[in-house]
């Protein structure tokens, strides 16, 4: 950890420890899921300790699938600690300490892998400004987002050695009834980028989607067309394809078609509502010619 880092800590551990906790919160979600012969249970726990503007924050995965140091010291040898972040205010300005799970997308699936880092953020005008530091073998990252005239913006800049290797762009917004979302990462000295359209719409209530990616290098995501982990840790370099959903009988049905890397694949979904916390989802995957059954429960 550098001298920021632990003075950014030192800070928020004075900031928790001066006030008693008073609010504590816990959620989560369990999965049953059987396919192709195969029977998996997993559950990820939420708990949440909250006083005024600090939360400390904890995730336990149970599927053992990730593991976690914090501050400097190890706090999982079963590899269960998916999330555990401090954040709070110091002086009008959004501190969060920890390590957290990265937003998934078209062109990312979601991860807790980077290292600990820091995040400082604040508004000026409705623009929001942040700053991430990270240690170990992570980027640090500048970061620039808001909305202007209901078009919704995120500038990246991710720095290496004190120079931009990186740049991300995302946009979204909404012309004549079609939600439009953008996105590109561009890999400076590399040479390559990744860019992705999404397009959505609501016609008498059939909800369409349309997602078209591509990537020079290769990238992971976990979105409409690819998702995480069905695919491991392969990447791909095109994707495109589309969804049909809507509601019947109080089920949902959609209906995917898409072609990743040249491979067509056909995914008829049904999910169920069973209470207001739980839901039914069978999956027949034509490409991989599989039925997959989830039950998952949140709380």
């Amino acid at each position: 950890m550098n001298s920021k880092q632990l003075f950014l800590t030192t800070a928020l551990i004075t900031s928790l420890s001066s006030t008693a906790i008073a609010d504590v919160s816990i959620s989560g979600e369990a999965k049953v899921n059987s396919k192709s012969g195969d029977h998996t249970i997993e559950a990820d726990i939420t708990t949440t300790f909250k006083t005024g503007d600090t939360s400390v924050v904890a995730q336990i995965s149970l599927d053992d699938t990730s593991s976690l140091s914090f501050l400097g010291f190890d706090v999982s040898e079963a590899n269960a600690v998916e999330q555990l972040y401090i954040q709070t205010k110091i002086a009008g300005v959004d501190v969060k300490v920890g390590r957290w799970t990265l937003e998934k997308n078209e062109l990312r699936r979601e991860t807790s892998w980077a290292p600990e880092r820091v995040r400082i953020g604040t508004s000026i005008g409705g623009i929001n400004l942040a700053y991430l530091d990270y240690t170990g073998a992570g980027a640090d990252r500048a970061i620039v987002s808001g909305a202007i005239a209901g078009t919704k913006f995120l500038h990246k800049w991710m720095f290496m050695d004190d120079v931009t290797t990186v740049t991300e762009t995302q946009l979204s917004g909404s012309i004549g009834g079609i939600d439009i979302a953008l996105h590109n990462k561009d890999w400076g000295p590399i040479g390559t980028s990744d860019n992705s359209i999404t397009l959505k719409t609501s016609v008498q209530g059939i909800d369409l989607t349309y997602v078209d990616t591509n990537s020079d290098a290769g990238t992971q995501a976990d979105g409409l067309l690819w998702k995480y982990p069905d695919y491991g840790n392969t990447a791909f370099t095109e994707a495109n394809g589309g969804s049909v959903a809507t509601h019947l009988f109080g089920n949902k049905i959609e209906y995917r078609d898409y072609t990743i890397d040249g491979v067509d694949n056909k995914k008829l979904i049904l999910t169920h509502k069973i209470a207001s916390s739980s839901t039914f989802e069978a999956t027949l995957d034509d490409n991989a010619e599989s039925l997959d059954l989830e039950l998952a429960v949140k709380f």
